[in-house]
């Protein structure tokens, strides 16, 4: 099995696929009633991602709304005009077969294993594709690089530019004399 089996995975998986459409709403966070001091310090504990922001704001609002977080965030995407994720948590990614039809991050009991293993599946096709496609337009790229007239080339500077910018925004090394 590898689809997500702990109810906590399950709704690990959620808030990350809301996260990852999401970004980092301040609006939103301000909008489930986070103070600007609980933002600052999400975002400065997870400086470099946007995704994980909002994944630790969406874990702290689960922790604290409990039963209640799905219908609140509902209503809070829907004040801030994001019925794109509205739509996205009332989809079949989000029902898992519940059987009482209720949806929610903290209380989902009944778990249909194919759809868990489908998106699953088919997040790590989709990365593998991009990462195909990245390395293909690479390819190209050194390709093209190589069959352009080198003295043309970005990285070779046979008339001595001193100082005009390099490939990666390096400058040449001059020994300064005072």
């Amino acid at each position: 099995f590898s689809g997500p089996q702990s109810p906590c995975e399950r709704t690990d998986l959620r808030m990350a696929i809301v996260a990852d459409h999401l970004g980092l709403s301040w609006t939103l966070a301000r909008e489930m009633n986070f103070s600007v001091d609980e933002i600052n310090h999400i975002r400065t504990e997870n400086p470099n991602s946007l995704t994980a922001q909002s994944f630790m704001l969406l874990k702290k609002w689960v922790s604290r709304d409990g039963k209640n977080a799905t219908d609140a965030l509902t209503a809070g995407l829907t004040k801030v005009n994001r019925m794109d994720i509205v739509t996205l948590l009332e989809g079949p990614i989000f029902d898992y077969g519940n059987i009482s039809g209720t949806r929610s991050f903290a209380d989902d009991s009944a778990v249909y294993q194919e759809k868990a293993d489908w998106a699953s599946e088919n997040s790590g096709a989709n990365a593998e594709a991009l990462a195909q496609g990245r390395s293909h337009s690479t390819d190209l790229i050194d390709r093209q690089d190589n069959q352009e007239n080198s003295s043309d080339s970005v990285t070779s500077s046979p008339r001595g530019d001193s100082g005009k910018p390099r490939q990666n925004g390096e400058h040449s090394e001059t020994p300064h004399r005072s």
